[in-house]
């Protein structure tokens, strides 16, 4: 039991470390120019959108959105059942390994919800506006408008 306790700290700092990002020395998330900050409100007059691709783009975003939470609170669920295998008396190795395998494939999947949505709303632009998009220099994700603590950026 007191073996079991004792690694509990440092697999609970393993497992609450995992999501965390890397900073620069002002503080920004590392590999984040701020000139890709354009609000989708910029990419909607630059690029010329028309209100069928706005409803599309949001759409998209709407969808992919659900998919996300829906995925992180699963992810979620399972590092929680994870911790509690960890804290078991006598942890079994198979349903461990097991159980990091099913979070991984949940990544998986959710980086794929990503790029299918991206490819989704890419497939929304003309051939000029994907021109002028590139030129733009802006992530392919800033395609999809998306929440943003509590509101949604459009």
């Amino acid at each position: 039991m007191l073996r079991s306790v004792s690694l509990l700290p440092c697999v609970l700092l393993l497992v609450g470390t995992a999501g965390a990002r890397v900073l620069q020395r002002d503080g920004r998330p590392a590999g984040r120019d701020p000139e890709h900050r354009r609000g989708f409100i910029e990419l909607k007059r630059e690029l010329d959108l028309t209100e069928v691709q706005l409803e599309r783009l949001r759409g998209i975003g709407v969808e992919y959105q659900r998919t996300r939470i829906a995925a992180r609170a699963e992810l979620a669920s399972k590092r929680l059942d994870l911790v509690e295998m960890l804290r078991a008396t006598e942890p079994s190795r198979s349903e461990i390994e097991e159980k990091v395998r099913e979070m991984g494939r949940l990544r998986t999947e959710l980086q794929l919800a990503r790029v299918h949505a991206i490819l989704e709303a890419r497939n929304v632009l003309t051939p000029e506006q994907l021109q002028k998009f590139h030129r733009l220099g802006v992530p392919m994700k800033a395609l999809l408008p998306m929440q943003e603590r509590g509101r949604c950026r459009q």
